[in-house]
């Protein structure tokens, strides 16, 4: 997996503009005609730049599952300002979450991780901020395992 800074989807946010960062979460919506992916975390999403990670020869896997767990390595960037977000499923139960219409990652890799736990990961990014007195990792590749 292509190194990034593990990052937390509640901390990513304009500062962090420039950036290559590795995002996990789930696929919650996604519009083919842009390549854009609404990426969720409980109670917050961001927006993600999928469209150099979708090949024209098939159907990625991560596409093909409701919900799928994903890891995201990219660039965050300013989002241009004409963005469609993608809409919510219908049968999204939960009040819609917290999106920062202004910043969108753009993809270079997207990897379905079934067996990725996202409480794990966002414990281990906030066990590691708090040791580093920040608010993610600047370990790549480390996310911290309960004992």
């Amino acid at each position: 997996m292509e190194n990034g800074v593990p990052t937390r989807l509640d901390t990513v946010t304009a500062d962090k503009v420039g950036r290559k960062l590795r995002l996990a979460g789930q696929v919650l919506a996604y519009d083919a005609e842009t390549g854009v992916v609404l990426l969720w975390a409980r109670d917050v999403a961001a927006l993600v730049d999928a469209s150099n990670c979708v090949s024209a020869w098939g159907v990625a896997e991560w596409l093909k599952e409701r919900l799928c767990t994903v890891e995201v390595v990219g660039y965050l960037e300013h989002a241009p300002a004409d963005l469609r977000v993608p809409p919510l499923p219908d049968h999204f139960p939960l009040t819609a979450p917290q999106v920062d219409e202004g910043i969108i990652m753009r993809a270079s890799l997207v990897v379905a991780r079934r067996d990725l736990s996202l409480s794990v990961w966002k414990e281990g990014q906030e066990n590691n901020g708090s040791r580093r007195g920040g608010g993610d990792s600047s370990y790549p590749g480390f996310v911290l395992l309960p004992n």
